[in-house]
């Protein structure tokens, strides 16, 4: 029975650290805005892409669209080396974005400005970095205005500063980053995909539009869209599959520790239903009598809960270390298992126990 309870709560708790990692998760402040955005397929789009995005913006149900690749899951993006003239070979991500990009991905813009169309030089010789691009690049004071040495770009100006983004899943630590402006024409080169950005409240309307737009220049061919927010999602499928087994796992364990101690209660209760007759007959009260049966068996419980506890404390920090960024382990997890468990359990044992104890003193005395 104690092993029972040891494996009911290895499982359950170990569901809960599943369930609140993935919480965390989801909470974590990534940077950017990732809600209401959809990327579009528009490889048969062609060279319609500014008559495309006109119509789009006829509704107000479109906030705007940008070329830019979406931020959460290392899509679109290529690397680049320091010069020579900078110590070390550390690998930045650099994407290719343009003007409208900020209002649709919304990253958080800490200081200087973004890429504008009417600053020509913007297109030549501008560049915005993360916190922690500006950092690697171990540049001194107020970095706009400075020049980012960067292999293959030569020599762009900083304009701007953004937040820190998490541009993979938080499996890995945040990568520097560089955004440069793109100088593709999308109606003369075409563009792979587009960025969508949808009013708050009105996404089923968005996507209508949206939708409707699309079968006005391409009606031969289907809408391909997919929210940024289920494909960063999506990289957590492993964990949610792992926490679904969890919680499975420590449902069937649960009921069949359950089902042991009942049974155990009801032989070893049968076993003293001399005793439980006399000490009624001395003035024992229906409750002492339950107190005294439960008492032996709420010591079990406790004893699989401490049992548990470093087994799953050490498999939880294992499992939590795969994360650069993790939540922690708190009381509260332990605390809900062990009153979940213990009265799920002993619930059990209570309903055999007060049956027992209701039994009639001189049935008791002469039972065999």
């Amino acid at each position: 029975v104690v092993f029972q309870f040891v494996m009911s709560m290895l499982l359950f708790i170990g569901a809960l650290v599943v369930y609140q990692q993935l919480r965390y998760i989801q909470d974590r402040d990534l940077g950017f805005d990732q809600d209401q955005v959809v990327t579009v397929s528009t490889r048969s789009l062609g060279t319609q892409y500014n008559a495309f995005k006109a119509a789009l913006l006829e509704s107000p149900t479109v906030v705007g669209t940008s070329t830019g690749a979406p931020l959460g899951f290392e899509y679109a993006t290529y690397t680049m080396d320091l010069d020579r003239e900078n110590p070390g070979r550390l690998r930045l991500s650099g994407l290719s974005i343009d003007s409208d990009y900020l209002d649709v991905m919304r990253p958080r813009l800490l200081a200087g400005r973004w890429f504008s169309e009417d600053r020509p030089t913007d297109q030549t010789d501008a560049i915005v970095l993360t916190e922690s691009t500006v950092r690697a690049l171990k540049l001194e004071g107020d970095p706009v205005g400075q020049v980012a040495r960067l292999a293959y770009h030569g020599t762009p100006t900083i304009i701007g500063v953004v937040a820190d983004i998490h541009h993979a899943s938080l499996h890995e630590g945040v990568q520097p980053i560089a955004f440069f402006p793109d100088t593709r024409d999308p109606d003369a080169d075409g563009i792979s995909s587009v960025l969508v950005r949808l009013q708050a409240g009105q996404i089923a309307a968005g996507l209508s539009h949206l939708e409707s737009v699309w079968n006005r220049f391409v009606p031969e061919r289907p809408l391909d869209y997919k929210f940024v927010s289920d494909r960063i999602a999506q990289q957590y499928q492993a964990e949610q599959r792992l926490a679904k087994v969890f919680g499975l796992f420590a449902g069937l364990a649960l009921l069949i520790a359950c089902l042991g101690i009942f049974g155990l209660a009801a032989f070893l209760t049968r076993q003293r239903t001399k005793e439980i007759g006399i000490r009624k007959v001395l003035g024992a009260s229906m409750p002492e009598l339950v107190v005294m049966l439960v008492r032996e068996y709420a010591a079990l419980v406790l004893l699989g809960f401490v049992v548990a506890v470093p087994l799953v404390v050490w498999g939880s920090q294992q499992w939590l270390q795969r994360f650069a960024y993790h939540t922690d382990l708190t009381p509260v997890v332990f605390v809900l298992a062990l009153g979940l468990v213990g009265s799920l359990a002993l619930g059990a044992v209570v309903s055999q126990a007060w049956r027992s104890a209701r039994i009639n003193p001189s049935d008791a005395i002469r039972y065999e």
